[in-house]
């Protein structure tokens, strides 16, 4: 496929988005991912619409139909947007599966607000368009990489207000690369690259969407936020859009003792999520609640650029999260990151050594197979299959306790008792939705 048959097999699919709000109107450009019978999903740039009860799609271009949109979803932090109109017919995108390949041709579609500058005269100053007279343009680029975990694209093209939404395709094979989300200077992070315009990848994209399907769980578990002694508002937003784009609520907890509680002492969430500041450093820390480090990011910054450290190590933590969505969802639903791969049995039970030596159950995770067992924390376990544990090094003891079921001589109050444990493994935990703490 050449560079005019990409574009053109796409072109069908990219629209005209009009957006109004109370500080007037702008416009930007979305593409069509997916449909049924009566109606068509887009996807666009969330700050296109932003502010807007009820965008209107233009389906090609200024001169066609439109019709009043509804929106389903919104990350503000990955910056898109899905939309539902009542249409059929747009032909629909098709996303590609691989990360995006430095130095790949790529095009980028949309409706530019402006009139490009002549050649002749390349000072002068662009001129917006009325909706009337915008076109749909086709800017040839090539990909300068990936930023933010795979989360964004970086192209050598300049881009232009109106771009925002539209589809970044590969120019040989037609396939969706990501979506336009304006010129990197704007969020930032210009020094990444060589070039101008940044975009969200369709690994970012899927991820996003699979958010919009309907729920595998009945509800969302919550985790923390911990605040460093900054009382910054646009630092506390960055957070509370990072939980939504995660796909999980917040909660106003605190860290005590290893737990992650209210004021009142009850269990509120499953893990923490720190902010530090030291020494021009900004580093973003997410931990479980016995205090062990989940995830750690830092960066350089400028000290009046809190809020966009914030933005970017998010981002980078989204990235992160979808190529290890496993550990993540067992960190938010026991409070402990479980790599199903290197677990294939789990207990849901915490262990550690007292200072005697012994081996003693820290934590239960309610409706766990160590809870179903009957064991309690602060139990102590004597023995696993018959062997001492006191004398069993500790990674000995993990591979016990890594098959079907394991007969453990349990001590408490003084008294033993034998506990036949059934373990399971990850799918089994996870197929009827979260397990409480």
């Amino acid at each position: 496929m050449n560079l005019l048959l990409a574009a053109a097999s796409i072109a069908q699919s990219v629209v005209l988005i009009a957006a109004s709000t109370q500080g007037g109107s702008k416009t930007g450009s979305g593409f069509a991912i997916s449909s049924t019978a009566s109606t068509t999903r887009i996807l666009t740039a969330a700050h296109v619409i932003d502010g807007s009860t009820s965008p209107l799609v233009f389906v090609g271009g200024p001169r066609g139909d439109h019709y009043p949109a509804t929106v389903l979803q919104t990350d503000k932090l990955r910056d898109i947007a899905l939309l539902e109109i009542q249409y059929r017919g747009i032909p629909t995108v098709t996303l590609d599966d691989a990360l995006p390949v430095s130095g790949t041709a790529v095009q980028a579609l949309g409706y530019p607000t402006f009139a490009s500058v002549p050649a002749n005269n390349p000072q002068a100053t662009p001129q917006p368009l009325p909706l009337s007279q915008m076109q749909l343009v086709t800017v040839s680029a090539k990909l300068d990489g990936v930023a933010e975990e795979g989360e964004s694209i970086l192209l050598n093209a300049s881009l232009t207000h109106g771009d925002s939404g539209g589809p970044i395709v590969d120019a040989t094979s037609g396939k969706l690369e990501g979506m336009v989300l304006g010129l990197a200077a704007g969020y930032g992070v210009a020094q990444w690259m060589t070039g101008d315009g940044l975009g969200i990848s369709a690994a970012a994209i899927n991820a996003f969407l699979a958010q919009s399907g309907p729920s595998a769980t009945p509800g969302a578990p919550a985790f923390n936020v911990v605040f460093s002694p900054n009382k910054n508002t646009e630092i506390s937003n960055s957070w509370t859009e990072l939980a939504s784009s995660a796909g999980f609520a917040t909660a106003a907890a605190h860290k005590d003792g290893g737990q992650c509680t209210n004021a009142a002492g009850a269990a509120t969430a499953n893990a923490v999520i720190e902010e530090r500041t030291e020494e021009g450093v900004f580093a973003f820390i997410v931990r479980d609640c016995s205090g062990a480090v989940y995830y750690q990011d830092y960066i350089d910054m400028d000290p009046g650029a809190l809020p966009n450290a914030c933005r970017l190590l998010g981002r980078a933590f989204l990235g992160y999260i979808d190529t290890h969505r496993p550990e993540w969802q067992t960190l938010l639903r026991y409070g402990i990151a479980v790599d199903p791969k290197q677990n294939p049995y789990l207990a849901l039970m915490s262990v550690g050594r007292n200072p005697f030596g012994q081996l003693i159950v820290t934590h239960i995770f309610r409706d766990g197979p160590a809870d179903r067992a009957g064991l309690h924390q602060g139990d102590a376990i004597v023995k696993i299959d018959g062997q001492p544990t006191r004398a069993l090094a500790d990674l000995y003891i993990s591979r016990l306790m890594n098959q079907p079921s394991v007969t453990l001589v349990v001590d408490r109050d003084e008294k033993e008792s034998t506990v036949k444990l059934t373990l399971q493994r990850f799918a089994q935990l996870t197929a009827d939705g979260p397990i409480p703490r």
